[in-house]
């Protein structure tokens, strides 16, 4: 359409009900990333569904990412990660790897150093690692799962780690959606983050990662 027609001349809520259209209504979404959607990759983080804080322990350092070799490990528990479940407040919850199950993650590093809150903190892949997410009725969608990750820009989505390679230092990412029904008497529900991924910026060793507020 953009070929024959100035898209540029007509907002977005011209377009009958593509508010109300899933996502998942879109041919190759899932392959679609934020840099081909025009005009998405001049947004500001300041100006996403929640801005990003200033202060400490809101942007860590990749520092080494470690493949499908790694098991949960009964030493590393909840205080060793930043990646886990997303609770009815909308609130990151850690969550440990399972012992003994296969658990890649990236290790992270502190802007601060060794003294940082961050140092050797680990972002688990959500492609091993499966979390309880959801609440309601609707927390019975997916058998109650979701990949584990974090709210790094408030409750819109969940930005997950997708996948490591330890040959060449980097690592992907993906953002889960979920959807919400506000009940006629006030109740709401909403089932765990599993519409996804949707593929977002990577990472490499020694690059900056953005994790937010908890």
């Amino acid at each position: 359409m953009g070929k024959k027609l100035d898209l540029g001349r007509y907002p977005i809520n011209s377009i009958p009900r593509l508010n109300q259209t899933q996502l998942s209504r879109f041919p190759g979404w899932q392959q679609s990333y934020i840099n081909q959607v025009p005009g998405l990759n001049q947004v500001p983080f300041d100006k996403m569904p929640q801005p990003i804080n200033s202060g400490l322990d809101v942007v860590g350092i990749a520092s080494v990412v470690l493949g499908n070799s790694e098991r949960g490990d009964s030493r590393a528990r909840e205080n060793y990660f930043v990646s886990g479940r997303v609770n009815r407040s909308n609130k990151n919850v850690v969550v440990a790897c399972n012992v003994g199950k296969e658990c890649p993650f990236l290790e992270l590093g502190d802007v601060a150093g060794q003294a940082g809150n961050l140092y050797g903190k680990r972002w688990a892949s959500g492609s091993a690692q499966k979390v309880d997410g959801g609440f309601g009725i609707l927390q019975r969608v997916n058998g109650g799962k979701e990949p584990t990750g974090r709210l790094v820009y408030g409750s819109g989505f969940k930005v997950v780690l997708t996948g490591v390679n330890e040959s060449t230092g980097t690592a992907n990412f993906g953002l889960f959606f979920r959807f919400c029904i506000r009940f006629f008497w006030g109740g709401k529900s909403c089932t765990p983050y599993f519409i996804g991924p949707v593929p977002w910026i990577p990472t490499k060793e020694n690059d900056l990662v953005i994790l937010g507020r908890g």
